[in-house]
């Protein structure tokens, strides 16, 4: 039996999942003490107190980030959710096994991307055009350039592996990844074809009315 592929693509998430969490809890965590110690003491300046409560706010903030991505992930949450954030968020947490792999990751967005979608399709696709690239065979180092776009009946992801060696970068052609992407079969949220040029590839999703609910 082969793989299930969402499973799979849970396990390559997971790493950089926990090292978010982690991350923003010890900050948290770190900067609640400090809190603690200095609330009741007169002579602390009030931009440290400021200062601390606003790491406490930013390291929340990104747990809730992260824990965002698993819930997408699992299918848990399936409200319909501006295409922006779901790369975004899914970025964060892929840059542990993306680096783990020799990969470096770039994100650019239109500034008129406004289509709201399903995040656990969504997150799926993104995870798997990611994880198959990295399964793939590329040099030592390359990075994965991510363009969001808006499109008439909702947006696109685009693509880009590209590839550092010694004759300079170039971007590496990513046929195979589109062909292993096929056969996994769980992508009927997304649209999947060449960008035009073989170093490309187009995720298209349909947007979702604002009042759809999974059931």
């Amino acid at each position: 039996m082969s793989p299930d592929p969402r499973a799979a693509n849970l396990l390559f998430a997971a790493p950089g999942i926990a090292h978010a969490l982690g991350n923003s809890l010890f900050t948290v965590h770190g900067r609640a003490r400090l809190l603690s110690m200095s609330a009741g003491d007169p002579e602390t300046p009030r931009d440290q107190i400021d200062g601390d409560a606003a790491a406490v706010l930013e390291g929340a903030t990104k747990a809730l980030g992260s824990l965002s991505a698993l819930r997408w992930i699992v299918g848990e949450a399936r409200n319909p959710t501006p295409l922006t954030t779901i790369v975004r968020e899914l970025v964060d947490v892929a840059r542990v096994p993306l680096r783990d792999h020799g990969a470096s990751v770039a994100i650019s967005v239109q500034a008129d991307v406004e289509a709201e979608v399903d995040p656990f399709e969504a997150c799926h696709a993104l995870l798997s055009a990611m994880r198959r690239v990295c399964e793939g065979p590329h040099a030592e180092a390359f990075s994965l350039e991510l363009c969001i776009e808006s499109q008439e009946a909702g947006a696109s992801v685009t693509l880009r592996c590209v590839e550092t060696s010694r004759s300079g970068d170039h971007g590496r052609p990513l046929g195979l990844v589109l062909d292993a992407l096929h056969a996994e079969g769980i992508l009927a949220g997304a649209a999947w074809r060449s960008g035009g040029s073989p170093d490309l590839l187009v995720l298209a999703f349909i947007e979702l009315p604002p009042n759809l609910r999974a059931s």
